[in-house]
């Protein structure tokens, strides 16, 4: 018996339907995928209790961040300026540029340079050994909010302690370096000044600000993403894993930033300015956290692959016990 045999034409279209049904069957399942997975983001984020730990980080910052950062400008500006005046002038007015006004004003940073100057030594040790406990605290409560979006455990005590000591010597170097390293895009654009683009001088030095301001922060969230979770392997799998987070943290940091001041305009203009001056404050210190750990997130979750728990943070503990 002969059998039957497609022509070539027909069996070819019938491969390219084939091939285009195949095409728009994946494509609808990478949507339908990507909707699930913006959709389970957001249920992890909530299950960890993210926003609770957002509020228990913003205290964090407030009550480690203010003394850690005042001992921090004024000592390198004290180092700095006892070399070059008009470059300490420099670096805390950029500095300043790179937060809200309301966050670094000018008399507190001035009065923090003069207290410094003024201090015995005896003093200067206390303060920076203060410091430094408080800024370690700050790093211990960050792990623990890392160990439960990643569901890592945590370090022993003795550890988690000295990496934390570690990460505070560690941004009290780098974090001046990079503030300074900030300043070049500027710098440059003040060259500018003179030639036939000086009309533009001001839109460029916009861009430049926004620009080092996120390489600044992503550098030091790739830092924390990397080092302060308690998760195994090697350093450079480690850097690599924490780069998407990193970058989704500091563009939303960087649109916070500059949706901040409007804020501050509408919303707290009519306050009383003690009033304006707190409350501002801890926004900005709550957008800073909340960032934090929208980051850890999204490393958690689509690169390290952890998916949302069926219920949230205190119901797993309660049905754990």
């Amino acid at each position: 018996m002969a059998s039957t045999r497609p022509a070539p034409g027909q069996s070819s279209n019938q491969a390219a339907k084939e091939k285009t049904r195949e095409m728009a069957s994946d494509a609808s399942q990478t949507i339908q995928e990507g909707t699930k997975d913006t959709k389970n983001f957001f249920k992890k984020f909530y299950h960890d209790w993210s926003l609770h730990l957002t509020q228990a980080l913003t205290f964090g910052l407030v009550t480690s961040v203010i003394p850690l950062g005042m001992l921090l400008v004024a000592i390198v500006g004290s180092l700095i300026g006892s070399l070059n005046g008009h470059a300490r002038d420099q670096f805390i007015k950029h500095l300043q540029g790179t937060m809200p006004p309301q966050i670094l004003p000018t008399q507190i940073t001035a009065s923090a340079l003069q207290k410094f100057s003024q201090t015995s030594g005896i003093w200067i040790v206390v303060s920076v050994i203060a410091a430094i406990f408080f800024g370690s605290r700050l790093f211990t409560l960050l792990e623990a909010c890392f160990d439960i979006i990643y569901r890592v455990p945590q370090r022993p005590a003795k550890q988690k302690n000295m990496l934390a000591i570690i990460m505070v010597l560690v941004f009290m170097v780098l974090t001046p370096l990079l503030v300074l390293t900030s300043m070049i895009p500027e710098q440059l654009v003040s060259i500018l000044q003179n030639t036939p683009i000086s009309s533009s001088a001001s839109m460029l030095n916009k861009i430049a600000g926004i620009i080092s301001s996120l390489l600044v922060s992503f550098v030091l969230f790739e830092i924390i993403y990397t080092f302060i979770p308690n998760r195994k392997g090697m350093i450079k799998n480690r850097l690599r894993a924490s780069v998407l987070g990193s970058i989704v943290a500091a563009i939303v940091l960087q649109i916070g930033l500059i949706l901040f001041p409007i804020y501050t305009r509408t919303y707290a203009s009519g306050i009383v300015s003690q009033i304006a001056f707190a409350l501002i404050f801890l926004i900005f210190f709550y957008i800073i956290s909340l960032v934090t750990l929208i980051g850890a997130t999204v490393n958690a979750y689509f690169v390290e692959n952890i998916p949302p728990t069926p219920n949230d943070f205190v119901t797993r503990a309660s049905h754990s016990s």
